[in-house]
């Protein structure tokens, strides 16, 4: 009788949980760089999975999971509220059954969790309070359940997955070290395996491309500090006591419990730490925010003892935090909505109608990136690719996409993604038409269509992808903002000859060698010092920037990555120059701490020669832009 009326106990709390938590109703999407995602991701789901087999992106198939749009939202709201539930039960399971206001504790704890954490924070909670239990009961059941929620997340999106895989692996390691039981780890490591596996064979009904796929993201992962860096000033006196009492706190007087603790979450909080630095900015910093609060409320919970003290330090650390997040780039403060009773009475009541408005929505905002009517009948229903990356112009124009490896250009930002945009657009399933989006964000200047993300150059973004582009594409139309180019009946022949090299210093002018017309671009050979290697694992890579000086004096900087710098940064003829038609006279290298790299930098000067002998391949490409 006790036990089905803590049953029921617990139900009730749950529903007051899921109810007073309950997501935003807005199912539609914008144009720009990331809200198109809502469309593409939801899109690939609808038209089978299959669609999307080999993109390789931060994204997973089913990251639809966190950004629901129309058609989707009643499945994602079903997998939600069963997470939630899920998680509820684990938070009083992980209590003792005899603790005074039980319920209470449940339902506080849950009730925050839940407020503050988005789909994928609450996954990763949920699979930290399941391995807990695990912890405290020895029931498999929790194991199994920690296991599945990983192979699932890690569909969703490479973060999360990775952040769940890495607190798999600290918890079969702790259970290694403790028992030394070869057979039990081999078998939890052999059960997530086949769990992901199955997870793909469902998705995709085939085992190709799942190493292709899962190596993606091990070059997303380890390339993303250098690729994405912001580098705002910090309060490190904040920073370095946050790290040592959220590092510490486990270990001080120890208990089993504590330790356990310590030993299932440091490396993921060193990785969450690493994920949020290296971008900074307001979003990537509130989910380190978000991480470390729901670790200290788990370890308030799972460790009972030195209570004041955990909660005391806990605060602390999230204060900390706070603080600091002043600094981060697009800073604002957050506005959470604490009871959300409004969002599931609409939801219930008038699901239909929030459909039709969300549609209606989604159609008003990505109306801008209709197409001029001449631009729209040539591609007819041909397949086409949006470059560099809002993906709104395909709905907007009901046109047939054929995606990409990496759909988004910032994203290939290693030589071996870079390369399987190039191979991808040099095969017989590259697309007919290519839409080149000029006008890519309200935010950015109109006088500089070939701004990338964070002051990069657009063209340096992919340097082997933009060469097999202009082998196999030639400029079509324009207008609106749009650049239109079509796949040529025959492929041109690149040759790519060696102009010149030579070694430079951080800061030194190098003058632009001269040559007959082609593509001129400078490979970049950057090498590393030990204390640079050290500070880029523990907290990122430098900035790095370059400067071109134009024939006339003017100069204009941008940030390059170093990884494809080393296939070539853009230098003549320069697309989009803000200094008009003059030439680039001479370049210089910077980074932001000189001092702790290597002084010298290798450059090669390389001319492409495209079959039509001079640089008309460029301009039949850009329209002479």
């Amino acid at each position: 009788m006790k036990s089905l009326y803590r049953f029921v106990q617990v139900i009730i709390v749950a529903l007051i949980v899921i109810i007073g938590t309950f997501p935003n109703n807005d199912w539609s999407f914008s144009v720009g760089i990331d809200p198109p995602l809502k469309w593409v991701f939801n899109y690939l789901w609808a038209s089978g999975p299959a669609t999307g087999k080999d993109i390789i992106f931060p994204h997973g198939p089913l990251a639809f999971f966190m950004y629901p749009l129309a058609d989707t939202v009643l499945m994602v709201t079903v997998v939600t509220i069963l997470l939630k539930i899920l998680l509820v039960f684990c938070i009083d399971n992980l209590l003792d059954r005899q603790a005074a206001y039980r319920w209470l504790l449940t339902f506080s704890f849950s009730y925050m969790i839940c407020v503050f954490a988005a789909f994928i924070y609450l996954a990763l909670a949920t699979i930290i309070v399941l391995y807990l239990n695990y912890f405290i009961h020895k029931r498999y059941v929790f194991k199994i359940t920690a296991f599945l929620l990983t192979a699932f997340i890690a569909f969703v999106k490479s973060y999360p997955g990775i952040i769940s895989l890495v607190i798999f692996l600290s918890f079969t390691g702790f259970y290694f070290f403790r028992e030394m039981n070869f057979r039990r780890t081999i078998l939890d490591m052999l059960s997530i395996l086949c769990l992901i596996l199955v997870f793909w064979l469902a998705l995709y009904g085939t085992l190709s491309g799942i190493v292709t796929y899962y190596y993606g993201i091990f070059q997303l992962a380890m390339n993303n500090s250098g690729a994405s860096s912001f580098y705002p000033d910090n309060n490190w006196w904040a920073l370095s006591v946050f790290l040592l009492v959220i590092f510490l706190l486990p270990f001080i007087k120890p208990t089993g419990r504590s330790l356990f603790f310590g030993a299932l979450l440091a490396l993921s909080l060193f990785a969450v730490w690493k994920h949020a630095m290296a971008r900074e900015d307001v979003f990537h910093y509130g989910g380190l925010i978000i991480y470390i609060a729901i670790v200290m409320m788990l370890f308030m919970l799972f460790e009972p003892r030195h209570g004041f003290r955990n909660i005391t330090a806990g605060t602390l650390a999230i204060f900390l935090l706070v603080i600091n997040s002043e600094n981060t780039v697009a800073y604002r403060p957050r506005q959470d909505q604490l009871v959300r009773v409004n969002n599931f009475v609409d939801f219930v009541t008038g699901f239909t109608t929030l459909q039709a408005e969300s549609r209606k929505a989604s159609e008003k905002k990505i109306s801008r990136k209709i197409l001029p009517a001449a631009m729209r009948d040539s591609i007819g229903d041909s397949t086409v690719d949006i470059y560099p990356w809002d993906y709104s112009i395909i709905p907007a124009n009901g046109l047939h996409w054929q995606p990409r490896v990496v759909i988004q250009s910032y994203a290939a930002y290693t030589p071996w993604l870079d390369k399987k945009n190039a191979d991808h657009f040099n095969s017989a399933n590259s697309p007919r038409f290519i839409i080149w989006d000029l006008d890519k964000r309200p935010d950015f200047p109109a006088e500089k269509p070939f701004l990338s993300i964070d002051g990069r150059y657009l063209l340096n973004d992919e340097p082997q992808t933009l060469v097999q582009m202009m082998r196999n594409y030639a400029f079509c139309s324009s207008g609106n903002g749009f650049l239109l180019v079509k796949k040529r009946n025959t492929r041109l022949k690149a040759t790519t000859v060696s102009v010149a090299s030579s070694q430079v210093t951080w800061g030194q002018w190098d003058p632009v060698p001269k040559c007959d017309p082609g593509l001129l671009r400078v490979k970049v050979r950057i090498e590393k010092s030990w204390l640079q290697m050290v500070k880029s694992f523990l907290y990122k890579d430098e900035e790095f920037t370059i400067t071109l000086k134009f024939s006339d004096g003017l100069t204009d900087h941008f940030k390059f990555i170093p990884d494809n710098a080393a296939n070539g940064i853009w230098i003549s003829p320069l697309i989009g120059n803000p200094s008009g038609k003059k030439e680039v006279a001479g370049i210089k290298f910077e980074c932001s701490r000189p001092g702790i790299m290597k002084k010298k930098l290798s450059l090669e000067w390389e001319r492409t020669i495209f079959s039509k002998g001079t640089e008309d391949a460029v301009s039949d490409f850009f329209n002479g832009m």
